[in-house]
Order: C-alpha cells, then sequence, then structure tokens
C-alpha cells in the first residue's frame, strides 16, 4: 500500500513538472510554430477527443468556414485546459460549450460551460500560477490558465473571462497571426 502511494505520487509530481516545463517553455520568447489550418477540420477533430473526457452535454457551435494560421500543438494544449476546467466546474449531464469566431485578422475561440463560473473580483489572478478561484479544496495546480494565457500572449493575443449564457464562466482565447498576416 506504501509502495502504491508514493508511485502515485510521484506521478502526481511528474504530471505538475510536465506542465511547469509547458508554462516555461511558453514564456519563453520564442515564435510559435505558425501553420494554416482549416478551422473547422480543427475544431471538429477537438470536440470529437473532448467527447471522452466526461459525460457532458458538448456543443460545438458553428465554425466559420475560414483557414487560421497558429501553432496548432500549442493552441490545441491551451484548449484542453480550458475544457479540462469546465469539466472540473460541472457535473454529469451538465453542458460545456466551444465556439468560434473570426473578426478580420482575429481568431476568437471560447469554452464556456454551465458550472459556477469565475467571480469578477478573481478574473485576473487566475491567469497567475498556482491561483485557483476560491482557493477551496481542489486537485487542479492552477497552471492551466496561466498555460492559456502565455500561448495567447505568444500569438499576440490575450484571454478574456466574462459570464457564460449557460450560467458559468466563458473563458475565450484571443489569437493573432504573430507575422501579421490573417488569424
Amino acid at each position: 500500500d506504501t509502495l502504491d502511494v508514493a508511485i502515485g505520487e510521484l506521478d502526481r509530481m511528474g504530471r505538475l513538472f510536465e506542465r511547469l516545463l509547458v508554462l516555461g517553455r511558453a514564456r519563453e520568447p520564442v515564435r510559435p510554430d505558425l501553420h494554416d489550418l482549416d478551422l473547422r477540420s480543427f475544431l471538429a477533430d477537438f470536440e470529437a477527443s473532448c467527447r471522452v473526457l466526461a459525460d457532458r452535454r458538448w456543443i460545438l457551435a458553428p465554425v466559420p468556414d475560414a483557414v487560421v494560421r497558429f501553432d496548432e500543438t500549442e493552441v490545441r494544449g491551451a484548449l484542453l485546459n480550458l475544457v479540462d476546467n469546465a469539466v472540473k466546474a460541472t457535473s454529469d449531464g451538465e453542458t460545456i460549450s466551444v465556439t468560434a469566431r473570426v473578426d478580420g485578422p482575429v481568431l476568437r475561440i471560447s469554452v464556456e460551460d454551465s458550472g459556477p463560473g469565475i467571480p469578477e473580483s478573481e478574473r485576473t489572478s487566475v491567469l497567475d500560477r498556482f491561483w485557483r478561484p476560491g482557493r477551496g479544496p481542489t486537485t487542479g495546480t492552477g497552471l492551466g490558465l496561466a498555460i492559456v494565457s502565455a500561448v495567447c500572449q505568444a500569438h499576440d493575443g490575450r484571454v478574456e473571462i466574462t459570464d457564460s449564457e449557460l450560467g458559468g464562466a466563458c473563458i475565450t482565447m484571443v489569437l493573432k497571426d504573430p507575422d501579421g498576416g490573417r488569424p
């Protein structure tokens, strides 16, 4: 039993270390590995992957027919962090929605949920490393949104946090093509 506990803790520490490395790499002044991607295909594949994560009501809003330019690996990882947070904030059968909008040179991808939301007073702080809303008991490390923020900044963008029409939080990744082209 002691060995199982020790191995479990080592696994947990290894995952934490990996997330810290991702955050550290995201904050380095290295340009993202940009590629042109079909937004509809990217988000359809992403949403299909999310469906196996939890028993939720998954919604993928109609996606614009657009080719976008971003670092697929980094953006997908950041979106997975947002979905992971949404899963933790909701229960079986509740709703998680993914939407995308292209506004000229700007791509906006939002993940929203029907959970409790993020208090307005904490919306800036949750982007800091190790911060967790409410600071209550949780299994999270407080690195997910810091990683999302770093990925957005690498794409000349930002994170926006608002209330969701579903009742919880709506977190939007705002991305621009760092080379000044289309998103």
